[in-house]
């Protein structure tokens, strides 16, 4: 369901903000590991369920989408073309994660070759991952909360000029 006040999608954003912290530890802990492609395959699985988590906390999956009316739809949908977000409102695929991947590509290359230096290197190892999942985590949060801010300005906007018009359209046939 998608949030219906500006409040409701605040604690929405808090929530899912939380939700991508405690993922980047999570995926700090497995950059620890030192085989290799060990914390790649373990941050794939947490950003697919971060992602698919993000979008039904805000109302943004496929399955609640359909059960939108018409006009929500075609709104949820203009915005989404409009501001080309690949995240949002879709089924989290196996090319959605590699374009992810792709994109964070030189932190990935990087963390494999820092993982076997003793010490330093894992740390860093460690704070790349945990930056990298926050980027993508709270960017996806930033995307959500402007597609769904901006549907909830829509109607409001609608309803202030509805309520306009009925106080115009009363007070001049009295």
């Amino acid at each position: 369901m998608l949030p219906r006040t500006q409040y409701e999608l605040e604690q929405i954003r808090k929530q899912c903000r939380k939700m991508v912290i405690k993922r980047a530890c999570i995926s700090g802990g497995a950059a620890i590991i030192p085989l290799p492609g060990t914390d790649v395959a373990v941050d794939v699985v947490l950003l697919t369920e971060l992602i698919q988590s993000v979008n039904k906390r805000f109302g943004l999956t496929k399955n609640q989408i359909d059960t939108y009316d018409a006009k929500t739809k075609m709104l949820i949908f203009n915005l989404i073309k409009k501001t080309g977000k690949t995240m949002v409102g879709k089924v989290i695929t196996r090319e959605v994660i590699i374009w992810i991947i792709k994109k964070t590509g030189n932190r990935i290359v990087l963390k494999q070759v820092l993982k076997y230096i003793p010490l330093l290197g894992q740390a860093a190892t460690v704070a790349i991952s945990i930056s990298t999942m926050r980027y993508i985590g709270n960017s996806h949060i930033s995307d959500c909360y402007r597609l769904v801010r901006g549907i909830i300005l829509q109607k409001e906007g609608k309803r202030t000029m509805a309520l306009l018009w009925h106080i115009l359209f009363r007070f001049t046939w009295m």
